[in-house]
């Protein structure tokens, strides 16, 4: 099958990256309708704290490219002319043209307030719970030293907890997120020590989806994250780079280094990033005992324009992580040196042609692979344990887009294939860990009990799977409703096969008088697996170490785990306070089948997917902005 991706990967170059972000286009005119030159364009969203800003040509006009869709305001500012500000909704990557006439400052008469416009304090088109950071907020917060990367951002939305070593849970899931980066989805376990996390660093604005979730979005989606990356295209510099240098409690010194640089046409961005701690994982003891490491992440964005109608990306992304495992005071004293190594590498290229003025067609190829490794000692206690698991993604997609009168449809095909291998070894080291006398005693375990002569355990295999879906989903705008209607299908084919049809549904209605937005929404999901050891949780060696007690009480070993369907349902109120404040809340309840769960092995990165016959969560939350 390797030698089929590699084939994907060359004979189909023009399926390449989904375009996720969105062009404004326009020119700045005076009132006897000739061009203004050098006219200060600005965009700027007041809740995410985004801005971009750009000047006009010779002929007035200007391109803002790299949006991520939201509702802007924007600001056009000329010396002899009055200020002129309106709003522009941004909700696909077809082009938005806008005409701005500035009128002569003498003929008008300005009066300044500071503050924001009420109107730019709600989301009148937000059918769902949708929360937008940019980089300029989120670069202010205290966020911690050492491994920690895009989740603890994440950690600063309502509705998300946090668990060890940096594992998040949205909305009561477990890790079931997808992060989808400038088009390319990752559903990996993107925290703490299970894998590489997101350098923020390289974030230029982050669009956070819980509550009525587009049905372009699949596979775990409990919470989206659209990442929106930094890029050099447009900035009209050649060259330009910083290096920051940092140091914490714990030893911990940390570097990011970056620079970019393009122009009308080009643009590139890369950033490298360091960082070495004395407290790389949550501490399990209060002495910290063995717990230092060092991660290593790079990115790279490469932007072309080749024509009005052809835009080209590419995107490079890699990291590596290698660390101690932490002790317990007990582990440290027999010498206990376990030793864990992740490594990842992602590619994504990308195409968008816009078709006319009112629609484009973009696709998409992205690869990613991780390795984790697992190290055992001599002074494992009371277990030793080897692992070496490799899980790649090829994701094939495409889009089109197409605006007509107050419609926005988006309509697309995906096809996802994702090889997994595994190896993972284990026996136990202390005498009375499983002692026979004892009450819990499992006499399964007995024959890998290595204090009596038992073996290791041993597993080893590789499967492949795919996914095949397709979506269409219309947002509409009429008077003073939004409505968001999208149907998508999935059918996934592994160690079981299944199929869902699943309506995304959501309405607003907007009240411009009192600054309120009510809003309620319904979806159906269908949640696939975690990869992360199913072919082991899945395999009749697991199975042979089920006590008979919990063999005869489920009338098995184990089942297969299946994909998580879910109904949801979200009613939701944003209100604009006064000039400044926005509050925005829920309330949701969803039940769900076959409900996804993983189990850690001890105080290790490695962690077993468990599944739950059903589950109901009713929950609410309220933000402040």
């Amino acid at each position: 099958m390797r030698w089929k991706c590699l084939l994907l990967l060359l004979l189909v170059p023009a399926l390449l990256h989904a375009q996720a972000t969105a062009t404004l286009t326009g020119r700045v005119l005076d009132p006897a309708g000739a061009p203004i030159e050098a006219a200060s364009v600005l965009v700027e969203n007041a809740l995410a704290g985004f801005q971009k800003e750009a000047n006009t040509d010779a002929g007035g006009r200007f391109t803002i490219a790299n949006l991520p869709f939201q509702t802007y305001v924007l600001t056009v500012r000329k010396p002899g002319f009055a200020m002129e500000r309106q709003k522009v909704s941004l909700r696909t990557n077809v082009p938005v043209p806008v005409e701005v006439r500035l009128a002569l400052e003498q003929q008008v008469t300005q009066v300044e307030v500071r503050g924001t416009d009420p109107a730019a304090l709600i989301e009148p088109e937000a059918t769902g719970t949708r929360t937008e950071l940019s980089a300029t907020s989120f670069s202010r917060m205290p966020l911690p030293a050492g491994n920690r990367g895009l989740e603890s951002v994440l950690l600063s939305f309502p509705g998300f907890a946090a668990n060890a070593n940096g594992a998040i849970h949205p909305r009561g899931a477990h890790n079931q997120m997808t992060y989808v980066i400038d088009g390319m989805p990752v559903s990996d376990q993107l925290t703490g020590s299970f894998a590489n996390a997101v350098d923020p660093s390289i974030v230029q604005n982050i669009e956070l989806f819980t509550g009525n979730i587009p049905a372009e979005y699949g596979n775990k989606i409990s919470g989206v994250a659209v990442i929106t990356t930094r890029s050099g295209s447009g900035t009209g510099r050649g060259f330009s780079g910083s290096t920051q240098i940092g140091a914490a409690q714990f030893g911990t010194l940390s570097q990011v280094s970056q620079f970019a640089g393009g122009t009308d046409r080009f643009g590139y961005f890369a950033s490298f990033s360091a960082v070495k701690s004395n407290r790389f994982l949550d501490q399990v003891s209060l002495d910290n005992l063995h717990n230092g490491g060092n991660s290593e992440r790079g990115f790279a964005r490469f932007d072309y324009q080749a024509s009005p109608r052809h835009q080209f990306r590419m995107n490079l992304l890699a990291g590596r992580s290698s660390f101690e495992l932490a002790n317990l005071r007990s582990q440290h004293a027999a010498g206990q040196d376990q030793r864990q190594l992740l490594r990842d590498f992602s590619a994504s290229l990308g195409w968008l042609h816009t078709l006319n003025a009112r629609a484009t067609f973009d696709s998409t190829v992205s690869y990613r692979t991780s390795i984790a490794q697992l190290f055992p000692s001599a002074g494992d206690t009371p277990v030793t344990a080897a692992q070496a698991r490799h899980l790649s993604t090829l994701v094939i997609a495409n889009r089109v887009s197409l605006l007509a009168g107050p419609h926005t449809l988006r309509a697309g095909l995906d096809v996802q294939h994702f090889p997994i291998s595994e190896n993972f070894s284990f026996g136990i080291t202390k005498e009375g860990f499983n002692h026979p006398a004892s009450e819990t005693f499992i006499p399964t375990l007995l024959r890998h009990d290595l204090s009596r002569g038992g073996s290791l355990f041993h597993f080893s295999e590789r499967a492949a799977g795919n996914m095949y879906s397709g979506f269409v989903q219309d947002n509409i705008r009429w008077k003073r409703f939004a409505f968001s209607l999208g149907f998508r299908y999935d059918a996934y084919r592994f160690l079981v096969d299944g199929n869902q049809l699943q309506p995304r549904v959501g309405v607003a209605f907007h009240v411009p008088e009192t600054g309120t937005v009510f809003r309620a929404s319904y979806n159906r999901t269908y949640q696939t697996p975690p990869n992360e050891n199913l072919l082991l949780s899945s395999s009749d060696q697991a199975a042979a170490l089920v006590p008979a007690g919990v063999r005869d009480a489920l009338g098995g070993a184990y089942a297969r785990i299946r994909p998580e369907r879910q109904n949801v349902y979200e009613i939701g109120l944003q209100q604009a306070v006064g000039r400044k404040v926005s509050v925005n809340g829920s309330f949701y309840h969803k039940n769900s089948r076959d409900l996804q769960d993983n189990d850690n092995f001890f105080n290790t990165g490695i962690i077993f997917p468990t599944s739950l016959l059903q589950s109901r969560v009713n929950g609410a939350e309220a933000r402040v902005a």
